[in-house]
């Protein structure tokens, strides 16, 4: 910074009156002065709307409610009979924390001050903020990348991490996972927590270094004591599965109320599942419905799909249909399968919405398109009945064959069925045993049912009636009326 000083190039300029050179050394130092108080201030904006962001969207993960959809999210709640205390307040308040955070960013763009290109790229890409806008995003992002390249020597772990994401996700630049992992273990060293929980991902999911459940878990375990809600999410997920660690219930609600508790939304929604569920806690649908609440009102695909389910089964809520199709349709907008298959199902039943098998059918094969075996199940259904669809045998068994070759229980029953008659496939009665063999060491009581009169008779198989009993029981166990009947038959009384 001496270029603010004034410099002596010649004995002449020595001749410069003392007070004449004063005043040029206190302008300069007045320039620095003010330089450096313009630096913190920026540094100071900058860092506040960073936190905010970086909370909000759980480090960018998340996508956000755009602010045009406050009046209908309020709407649902005035229809929504069970409504956590601040869950609607929580998510406007956040909502205008995160817009804020977006004007103080793009205000610092407008200052040149080169952090911020990066996260105002995020949220015009994410649409977090303001609404998505693609050139403006690859305005931000160019200008981001250069300035996070060019400044990577700096001992500044924020820089590093934001590198690394750039190079995970392919921001900016090709996605390069080892990239990624060198940028996130930089910063990782140095303490960040944020950067703690991302190289865990990295391990966990086997990203641009060996799969290795016991290093996610050393880092998320980092991030999640310094009290980084994505670490401690991520790390009671790991105890729920019992990866890279022992399986204990209770440390993994342990964990997910550590993060539920910060407003994290996967947090919320784990939290919700284990109270669902009765794992390390109490069974409680209220509780259960509560946190699924949190977690979707902020945008949650995965709470959203769960609320609904509670919704439609009055589990811990009133039952109600059509808020059940609202959550649903929500999760299903933002490409969550789950959630596709049961509004594809909430449309086939007239439940909640006007009937519309074509619809129906459009949303399962969106699920279907994503692998979900439930949903292939139910497309498969769908073209063997011609329900919104033209007929097609052949499709049919396509899907059906999808899902079953996933351990879906239903459709390995189709398949059974299919090979059987010979429906949409090459009749084979070999097949046939096979898969309803498959679908009955399930528990699918038609399967059973089925497996039961083959032995019976000896269709394809020795005849054998105490497998036939043995079938039949397991199928009138689940209150299979046929199968009640044939041991009545054979003479058996339970």
């Amino acid at each position: 910074m001496t270029e603010y000083l004034p410099v002596v190039k010649s004995s002449q300029q020595l001749t410069i009156k003392i007070n004449t050179a004063s005043t040029l050394l206190g302008r300069g130092l007045a320039t620095i002065q003010k330089t450096q108080l313009t630096i913190s201030d920026q540094d100071a904006r900058y860092r506040e709307a960073r936190d905010i962001y970086d909370r909000i969207t759980g480090d960018g993960l998340y996508r956000w409610f755009n602010p045009e959809l406050l009046p209908e999210t309020r709407t649902q709640f005035d229809l929504f009979s069970y409504e956590p205390a601040n869950a609607l307040q929580s998510f406007i308040d956040q909502t205008i924390q995160l817009t804020d955070a977006f004007r103080q960013l793009k205000q610092l763009a407008d200052e040149g001050y080169g952090k911020s290109y990066f996260i105002l790229a995020r949220m015009y890409w994410g649409g977090q903020g303001v609404a998505k806008d693609v050139e403006k995003y690859n305005f931000y992002i160019k200008n981001a990348f250069q300035w996070l390249f060019s400044n990577r020597q700096l001992n500044d772990p924020e820089i590093w991490r934001d590198l690394a994401n750039a190079n995970e996700i392919g921001l900016g630049v090709e996605q390069n996972y080892s990239q990624a992992v060198y940028w996130y273990r930089m910063a990782s060293v140095q303490g960040d927590a944020r950067a703690q929980n991302k190289l865990g991902q990295m391990f966990e999911n086997g990203q641009g270094v060996d799969q290795d459940d016991e290093q996610a878990v050393y880092w998320y375990r980092m991030a999640a004591v310094q009290g980084n809600a994505r670490g401690q999410n991520n790390l009671g997920r790991m105890f729920k599965n019992g990866r890279g660690v022992d399986q204990d219930d209770e440390q993994a609600v342990y964990w997910h109320r550590m993060a539920a508790v910060q407003g994290d939304t996967r947090g919320q929604n784990n939290l919700g599942q284990m109270f669902e569920n009765g794992r390390g806690v109490d069974q409680d649908d209220e509780q259960a419905v509560y946190w699924y609440c949190m977690a979707a009102v902020q945008g949650d695909a995965v709470a959203q799909s769960n609320l609904g389910w509670m919704l439609r089964n009055g589990r811990g809520v009133d039952q109600d249909d059509e808020q059940a199709v609202y959550w649903f349709s929500k999760a299903a907008e933002q490409d969550y399968a789950h959630a596709q298959s049961r509004l594809g199902w909430m449309l086939s039943h007239g439940r909640g919405i006007a009937q519309n098998d074509e619809k129906a059918v459009y949303w399962y094969r969106k699920a279907a398109d994503q692998d979900y075996d439930h949903a292939q199940y139910l497309l498969g259904w769908m073209l063997f009945n011609g329900r919104g669809i033209i007929p097609n045998d052949e499709q049919a068994v396509y899907w059906y064959r999808k899902a079953a070759d996933q351990g879906y229980a239903p459709a390995q029953n189709s398949m059974g069925f299919c090979y059987l008659d010979g429906r949409g496939v090459v009749q084979s009665n070999e097949q046939a045993v096979a898969w309803y063999h498959e679908a009955a060491k399930q528990d699918n009581a038609h399967a059973q049912f089925m497996l039961g009169n083959f032995y019976k008779i000896g269709f394809n198989l020795k005849q054998n009636i105490t497998q036939a009993v043995h079938w039949y029981r397991k199928a009138a166990e689940q209150g299979h009326t046929e199968s009640k009947q044939r041991l009545e038959e054979l003479g058996i009384k339970d």
